[in-house]
C-alpha cells in the first residue's frame, strides 16, 4: 500500500475520527486509527466499542496496490502535527512496518494487521431527522451536566432524544435534578432513545467544528447514527426504562417571582466563597416580601446578598445544592427567568419568563432545625 495526500486534510481527518479512539484499552488496536487506501481515497475510522467516527479523503497519488492497516491514533496525530510539507505519504512494508514521509521527514512506525479491525456499526436505512449542528450542540450543553455518574443506573448515564408532537427535546436527570431543552420540531421522524454522555461529550466537538450546518440522525433499536459533514458518528444506545418525566414536570405551584439569572448567579458564587471541598454545606435562599437572600455559613465565615423580587406571600428558607443551582442557571437563556416551588421540601422549579423552551428541576437539600434557625436569625 502506498499512496500520498494533502497533509492538512488528513491531519484534520485523523484528529476529529481520534475522537473515538480507546484510551488505554486492553485491546491495543482500539487505540489506533483504522486506514484503507482503495478506490482513490483513503478510508479512516476509529471506534471505541461504544463510539465510532468514520470518513474518507482524497488520495493526491495511489500505487498499485490497494491495502489497510492500522497505526495508535495518539502518535499518528503527533506525527502528522509535526510535519512541514505540503503533502504525506505512507508506505506499507512487510510486517505492518509504516514509513510516513513528508518534506524533508522519514519516520517508521509498526501498525497493527487493517484485518485484525472490528467491524464497525452501518448505518440504517430510514427516515432522517435533520437539525442544526448549533442547535443540536446546544441543546446537549444544556442538558447533559444533569446526566449520572452512577454504573448501577446506566439508563441515567446518558440523554433522552425525543421528538413529541411538535417539539424535539433532550432531557437528562440523575435523581437529584432534571434538565430539559425544547426545539421546535417540523419533522414526522421519531426518536426515542438514550445516547451516553461519553458519547455525547466527542459528538459536540463535532458539531462545534460544523455549527453552520444541519447534521442527520437516524436509528434502529442499538445504535443511533448521525451524519456530520463527511463524517459518519455512531454511538450504541443506553438500555432500560428512562423515567416519565413529563408526569415529574409540574404544571402549578403555590409560589412563583421572577429574576435575573445573573445576579442569582452572582449571589451564589459570593456565597460559595467560603465552601470548599472540605467544608461542604448547602446554600441558603431565605423567600420573604420583595427580597431572596442567598446566605451560606461555615466554620470559616459566612456571606448574605440580597435580591429585590416581586414576591408576597410567606416566608421560606430553601436549601440547595450550589453546583446543580449555578448548572443550571448558567444554562438559562434570556435575562429572565421564573423560579417555581411550593414549599421548602418540595421540588424548585425554573422555567423561562416566556415560552417553554426548558425546565430544570432540582430537589432541595434538607436543613437542620439549627442550621435553619441559624440562617433565619442573622
Amino acid at each position: 500500500m502506498i499512496f500520498t495526500c494533502d497533509l492538512k486534510t488528513m491531519t484534520k481527518s485523523v484528529f476529529n475520527v481520534m475522537l473515538a479512539t480507546a484510551t488505554s484499552s486492553p485491546t491495543p488496536i482500539l487505540d489506533g486509527i483504522f486506514l484503507e487506501c482503495k478506490e482513490g481515497s483513503l478510508y479512516l475510522k476509529a471506534f471505541n466499542n461504544e463510539l465510532s467516527i468514520s470518513t474518507s479523503i482524497e488520495i493526491n497519488k495511489m500505487g498499485s496496490k490497494e491495502g489497510k492497516t492500522v497505526i495508535n491514533g495518539k502518535m499518528l496525530g503527533e506525527i502528522l502535527r509535526k510535519l512541514s510539507g505540503e503533502t504525506v505519504s505512507f508506505e506499507m512494508k512487510a510486517n505492518n512496518k509504516i514509513n510516513i514521509r513528508s518534506g524533508n521527514s522519514l519516520l517508521s512506525v509498526m501498525g497493527f494487521d487493517g484485518d485484525d479491525y472490528p467491524e464497525i456499526p452501518q448505518r440504517v436505512e430510514g427516515n432522517e431527522f435533520e437539525i442544526n449542528a448549533e442547535i443540536l450542540r446546544e441543546m446537549i450543553a444544556k442538558t447533559m451536566f444533569a446526566t449520572s455518574d452512577k454504573e448501577y443506573t446506566p439508563i441515567y448515564t446518558g440523554c433522552l432524544f425525543k421528538t413529541n408532537g411538535d417539539r424535539f427535546e433532550i432531557v437528562a436527570v440523575d435523581g437529584h435534578r432534571l434538565a430539559l431543552k425544547r426545539e421546535d420540531n417540523n419533522s414526522d421522524v421519531v426518536l426515542d432513545f438514550v445516547i451516553p454522555k461519553r458519547s455525547l461529550i466527542e459528538i459536540m466537538k463535532l458539531l462545534s467544528e460544523y455549527s453552520d450546518e444541519n447534521i442527520s440522525i437516524v436509528s434502529d433499536d442499538k445504535t443511533a447514527f448521525i451524519k456530520i459533514n463527511e463524517y459518519e458518528i455512531a454511538t450504541k444506545l443506553l438500555k432500560g426504562d428512562f423515567l416519565n418525566y413529563e408526569q415529574t414536570i409540574q404544571k402549578e405551584f403555590l409560589h412563583f417571582f421572577n429574576i435575573d439569572p445573573g445576579l442569582l448567579i452572582e449571589s451564589i458564587e459570593t456565597a460559595m466563597v467560603i465552601i470548599n471541598d472540605r467544608i461542604k454545606t448547602p446554600v441558603t435562599a431565605i423567600i420573604s416580601n420583595g427580597n431572596i437572600s442567598i446566605k451560606s455559613e461555615t466554620t470559616v465565615g459566612k456571606a448574605d446578598t440580597n435580591i429585590s423580587i416581586d414576591y408576597t406571600g410567606d416566608n421560606y428558607t430553601i436549601g440547595f445544592n450550589s453546583k446543580y443551582m449555578l448548572d443550571a442557571l448558567k444554562a438559562c437563556s434570556g435575562d429572565e427567568i421564573v423560579i417555581c416551588f411550593n414549599d421548602e421540601v418540595s421540588p424548585i422549579m425554573i422555567k423561562p419568563a416566556e415560552g417553554d423552551e426548558f425546565v430544570y428541576i432540582i430537589l432541595p437539600v434538607k436543613l437542620s432545625v439549627i442550621t435553619k434557625e441559624a440562617m433565619e436569625d442573622n
